[in-house]
């Protein structure tokens, strides 16, 4: 009974990581990808994890965000924690969590706000707490403004944010390098002793507009560890995809008709050619995401030369041979010389 328990109260804990609420005007787009706002005036969406999670534990969460194609468009996203609800989310330059309290948000910020705001001109990413995003120094205004490269490109990038009670130190990364930092012991001063909160994201638009989406990381890749593939050769093919959760299936196709499943496999070419190789992985939601990879495998022609060609009775010649294109050290080719001259020569086998 005990066993039975634990393995329902894992599947639970899988089926609630994918259990989102999605309010006002976002939308889901894909199995792990929301929009918040469309390109249009006066929208509010947000959507919310349902099951609280704690900060007296680490997090490390890593997102797709999309801030839409008008250079100068409107207003921006925020990835917030907060106890008060899954139901929040407001219009405005608040980016969706304008005046919730408490909470604690990283703002990505595509326009600039009246003074008293302080506001930069360009793009900018902050840490700010209870909903308040100006940059004037107060108690709510904890890292930033940091200003970025104009987000708003059409292009989607990586968000990553980090949590360490060890330290209470909340890191933020975009595209890859850190951002802004904020260190201070946000359970006791923004959410009063309280360590519980839910995550999420918000968006918001005004008199300006941006189609503004959000992802939960899950991209497909893998490598080989090597560049160059032999026929009869064992490949290893290692997954290293990126997932927010935990990734629990993985399938292989090899492009000649071979599959298989597992993080870690191998799999032999029997001749040289183009494959297209497949990977599926499936998170714990059930999400899915592929990645194809066209895979060269040499499977070398040997020409054999002989030097000189031409030879008297009594006299020797030097035989050659020559793998084109040359194999790679990883590979193992051998030539079979046999007799075809009539003279009683037993032959003879070399590597190229």
């Amino acid at each position: 009974m005990k066993q039975t328990l634990s393995l329902l109260l894992i599947i639970l804990s899988l089926q609630g990581f994918a259990q989102y609420q999605i309010n006002g005007n976002a939308y889901q787009t894909t199995c792990n990808c929301y929009t918040l706002t469309d390109a249009v005036n006066t929208q509010a969406g947000s959507v919310w994890n349902v099951n609280l999670i704690s900060l007296n534990d680490p997090f490390d969460f890593n997102f797709d965000v999309y801030l839409g194609c008008s250079d100068g468009g409107a207003d921006g996203i925020a990835f917030a924690l907060q106890p008060v609800g899954t139901g929040v989310g407001t219009l405005g330059g608040g980016m969706g969590m304008g005046g919730v309290t408490p909470s604690l948000g990283v703002f990505i910020d595509t326009y600039q706000n009246s003074s008293p705001d302080f506001d930069p001109w360009d793009d900018h990413v902050s840490i700010n707490a209870n909903g308040n995003v100006s940059h004037d120094g107060s108690a709510n205004d904890l890292a930033g403004p940091v200003t970025i490269p104009n987000i708003e490109d059409c292009a989607w990038h990586t968000l990553r944010v980090t949590w360490d009670p060890a330290t209470t130190t909340m890191n933020v990364y975009l595209d890859g390098p850190l951002v802004t930092t904020y260190t201070g012991d946000v359970v006791t001063t923004i959410f009063g002793g309280n360590p519980d909160v839910f995550w999420g994201f918000t968006g918001a638009t005004g008199g300006l507009n941006n189609h503004q989406q959000a992802c939960t990381k899950l991209e497909a890749t893998f490598n080989t560890g090597v560049t160059n593939y032999c026929a009869d050769v064992p490949v290893d093919f290692v997954d290293a995809s990126e997932s927010f959760g935990v990734i629990t299936d993985w399938n292989w196709a090899f492009g000649d008709g071979a599959t298989d499943t597992g993080q870690v496999v191998s799999h032999i070419y029997n001749t040289g050619g183009t494959y297209q190789v497949d990977l599926v992985i499936t998170d714990a939601a059930g999400c899915l995401d592929t990645f194809s990879f066209p895979l060269i495998i040499q499977s070398p022609i040997v020409t054999a030369t002989a030097t000189p060609d031409t030879i008297c009775a009594g006299n020797s010649s030097q035989f050659d041979a020559t793998a084109i294109p040359p194999p790679p050290p990883s590979c193992n080719f051998s030539l079979e010389l046999f007799d075809t001259f009539g003279d009683g020569w037993n032959g003879a086998s070399i590597d190229v």
